[in-house]
């Protein structure tokens, strides 16, 4: 996404100048004080819906706002549907990691956003994705400036499938940083 949003990747390695600099790599430490990046990395999340369903099967009888759910009923939660909704979000189409921050520039949690899943069954290796996605994408950034050639036509449209699958190959040039 930041390979789209050239301002938005440039204030990503202003906040890693400023928290860890150019001499170090980030560390996990690292995360407390950069509450822009990981806006970035939630809105991501939200925008991107790697997971965009999950199944479940009703273990017993239930009702959910006034509908009925038998026992054994398979469920689908739609989790693409959730991150572009409008009633949940303001914009849903628009990639914007500000609605992640406060109006001091804080991080905000927001319940709605489920990358993980939930409940019992969510994934198993989420503080471990967490954990690697901020130093992949911190370490990366702190390095390199990602540009997109101009000569590749990509757009950010996917088919949504079980996973997020992109309608065409990104081509990717990483500039070495001075």
């Amino acid at each position: 996404m930041v390979s789209f949003y050239t301002d938005v990747q440039e204030k990503v390695f202003e906040e890693i100048c400023s928290i860890v600099g150019k001499d170090r790599l980030p560390c996990w430490n690292d995360r407390h004080y950069m509450p822009y990046t990981k806006a970035v990395i939630k809105e991501t999340h939200r925008w991107s819906s790697f997971t965009p369903f999950i199944f479940r099967t009703a273990r017993a009888d239930a009702s959910i706002l006034g509908h009925f759910i038998p026992k054994g009923t398979n469920i689908i939660a739609n989790f693409w549907a959730i991150n572009r909704d409008e009633s949940l979000w303001e914009n849903a189409n628009e990639f914007n990691p500000n609605r992640f921050l406060d109006a001091d520039g804080n991080e905000v949690n927001k319940e709605e956003l489920i990358p993980f899943s939930y409940g019992k069954r969510s994934c198993a290796g989420e503080t471990m994705a967490r954990i690697e996605l901020f130093l992949f994408f911190t370490s990366i950034l702190q390095k390199y400036r990602l540009e997109i050639p101009e000569d590749c036509k990509f757009s950010l449209d996917s088919e949504v499938t079980a996973t997020l699958k992109p309608m065409e190959k990104l081509m990717l040039r990483l500039i070495p940083r001075p």
